[in-house]
């Protein structure tokens, strides 16, 4: 029903159409005929008909199983603890700190990568920089590879 005026809002080519398969009348409202999308794949909405896609439909989910969850949120926990020790570091030690920036601005990759190990961490840990900011993408070790941690640390202004 067109909530505005309480008229029918099915097309009259449409209720025809229905009324011949179904045998119902063609005053039918929405309320009275509720399968017509599954005849014709249409759907109301406000006061009017559209399509039928794929968003209407509802998507099956698997069955949950957690063991897998489980597992990649031990190896995170264990990544996080890597992350906790180059953070720390570099937290504690301006000297670090300065020396991590200083390497990184100005492309030394070698160096980058030696400090970053020179803080006790083991996992592998790829980096980016840019020139606001250093970024650190440390997957797991476990095979198939159920994580990754990024860690992005400002150290100047975001551009817009």
């Amino acid at each position: 029903m067109n909530i505005h005026n309480n008229e029918p809002v099915f097309p009259p080519a449409l209720l025809s159409r229905y009324s011949e398969i179904t045998g119902w009348s063609s005053a039918i409202t929405p309320l009275q005929a509720p399968d017509l999308d599954r005849f014709y794949g249409l759907r109301p909405i406000a006061g009017c008909w559209r399509p039928l896609t794929w968003r209407d439909r509802p998507v099956p989910f698997p069955s949950v199983d957690p063991s897998q969850f489980q597992r990649s949120a031990s190896v995170t926990h264990k990544l996080l603890a890597e992350a906790g020790k180059l953070v720390g570091h570099v937290a504690a030690n301006p000297a670090f700190a300065r020396q991590l920036m200083t390497s990184a601005q100005s492309g030394n990759h070698g160096e980058v990568d030696r400090l970053i190990k020179s803080t006790g961490v083991k996992a592998a840990i790829h980096t980016g920089y840019t020139p606001d900011g250093i970024h650190f993408d440390i997957p797991s070790s476990e095979e198939g590879n159920c994580c990754k941690l990024e860690l992005t640390l400002r150290w100047g202004k975001a551009y817009p």
